[in-house]
């Protein structure tokens, strides 16, 4: 089946207007927009890419419409959905870069069905070039939660990312910090894998499997990354037995930021 990838002049032409550094909610600059012949087109279109990308031939995450008949139907839909297919699969593209694991990943499809629920309050802040392409973001979703006797507001930050040739200047801080802003939460929650504590697994559980030297270092790099924003480092000790979709946590007093941590 011919594969047609890398149509990166289309990408452009339809994402101008962007300075490079420009930070925006994806979900209103793209998705708010469709309506509901957009959204099913657009689900459609992001199936078959999640499909066409897992292929080895296409690995290398470049904007991709396959195959021909597919590029036949993006041409179909309408002008705002083919802007918020495109800006899917550059944040995907940018995203699988980071985070090269997939079994450790969200799949797109997934990604827009967070954007388009309403009863989920999930968005990602996006930092673009000046063609429109994303170099980094932060991702989560509000929730409200009773802790304490108390309903607080509780950001779960899903990821955080920055393309290698736009970090070093203060971007992470950045960008984390506009999904702050988005959100106004009391409470911030991360969840890392300890780098020393991860266990021997199955071959074929490749999420619990000991990091390599590399996987260390990046590992320690993120907490490190964390650190310095005035988060804390909270052992998990047991999961919920509640519809809450993190681990319990230990109660710290000192700090409203808190990293969870497998043990």
């Amino acid at each position: 089946m011919a594969m047609i990838c890398g149509n990166y002049a289309l990408a452009v032409e339809t994402q101008k207007g962007f300075k490079y550094g420009d930070i925006f909610s994806f979900k209103d600059e793209y998705i708010t927009a469709l309506d509901s012949a957009d959204v099913e087109a657009v689900r459609q279109l992001i199936r078959l890419y999640d499909l066409a990308s897992s292929r080895k031939d296409v690995r290398a995450h470049r904007p991709c419409i396959a195959p021909a008949s597919t590029q036949a139907r993006f041409r179909r839909i309408s002008a705002k959905a083919q802007r918020a297919t495109l800006a899917l699969m550059q944040y995907n593209n940018a995203y699988r870069r980071a985070f090269p694991d997939v079994s450790g990943t969200e799949p797109l499809s997934r990604i827009f069905e967070y954007l388009i629920d309403p009863a989920r309050q999930w968005d990602a802040m996006v930092m673009v070039n000046e063609g429109g392409l994303p170099i980094a973001a932060a991702s989560g979703q509000l929730l409200e939660v009773s802790m304490g006797g108390a309903l607080r507001r509780v950001l779960w930050n899903e990821h955080t990312w920055i393309e290698p040739q736009a970090r070093r200047d203060g971007r992470g801080a950045t960008i984390y910090r506009a999904l702050e802003d988005r959100f106004l939460p009391s409470l911030v929650l991360i969840e890392i894998d300890n780098p020393f504590g991860m266990p021997t697994c199955d071959a074929s559980e490749t999420m619990c499997a000991p990091l390599d030297q590399d996987g260390l270092a990046a590992s320690l790099g993120r907490m490190k990354f964390w650190s310095r924003l005035g988060f804390e480092m909270v052992s998990v000790k047991a999961r919920c037995g509640t519809a809450i979709p993190f681990p319990c946590y230990e109660t710290c007093q000192r700090h409203d930021k808190k990293i969870l941590s497998d043990p």
